[in-house]
């Protein structure tokens, strides 16, 4: 699979870490019975350019200008991103939502995990036009 030989301890970890991350992250979820191959090994470069494209819009209206970049220092500053795995998940959660993603950064040296998700949910308050 995409993580790895099963037959490894270190892949069956990090399946687990990755079942339990999720499980804290959408508690209202049973992700107990998802399969290795619904996660996805990215590039960084690769999801990067996926996280900017979606959060462009929204950084636009950000007072600080240069928001996405200083949010990439912050996430380069808890785990050190040119040392990490990077992987996706692929799994309807959200199915209100235009769109979403759902990142996971992996640093084994440093024994962390960030789990990187957003979606755009279309705002029922709001006229169908708006």
């Amino acid at each position: 699979t995409t993580l790895g030989d099963f037959s490894e301890l270190a892949t069956r970890r990090l399946m687990t870490d990755l079942i339990l991350t999720l499980n804290a992250s959408f508690p209202d979820y049973d992700f107990s019975n998802i399969k290795p191959n619904q996660f996805e090994k990215l590039k960084i470069e690769t999801v990067r350019k996926r996280i900017y494209e979606r959060l462009s819009e929204m950084a636009s209206f950000k007072v600080q200008k240069d928001w996405l970049v200083e949010m990439w220092m912050a996430v380069n500053d808890v785990i050190d991103l040119r040392e990490c795995d990077v992987y996706s998940f692929e799994e309807e959660i959200d199915e209100d939502a235009l769109w979403s993603f759902r990142y996971f950064f992996i640093n084994k040296s440093l024994r962390r995990i960030v789990f990187f998700t957003c979606s755009e949910k279309i705002n029922e308050a709001r006229g169908e036009d708006d």
